[in-house]
């Protein structure tokens, strides 16, 4: 489901994948609690793409499930850090409310 949007910031916008585009995907049946090993390799994902990039702050998006990996994450960084690496969080249709069943809105 982010293929098109990739797509369009490579073909429109000169985004170059493995470069200034990357993929950070997760196992949605563990807690970000018990995924500890995953945060230590976006991390250095993070880092890594900014270097790449001239040293410009990256910009995240994440979507329903991911959304709480990536509050999660941001939650347990430094200010400094956020300020140096991070320039956007982009949440797409982040379950912070819950899911529709849960929340008895179906």
């Amino acid at each position: 489901y982010f293929a098109p949007m990739v797509d369009f910031l490579v073909k429109e916008h000169g985004y170059v994948r493995g470069h200034s585009v990357r993929g950070a995907p997760y196992d949605h049946r563990l807690a970000p609690r018990s995924n500890g090993e995953y945060f230590n390799r976006l991390k250095a994902l993070i880092e890594e793409t900014y270097s790449m990039n001239k040293d410009s702050p990256v910009t995240l998006v994440s979507h329903s499930m991911g959304c709480i990996y990536a509050l999660h994450f941001l939650h347990h960084q430094p200010a400094d850090w956020k300020q140096k690496y991070i320039h956007h969080w982009v949440s797409i249709s982040g379950v912070f409310g819950g899911s529709v069943l849960e929340v008895g809105l179906q």
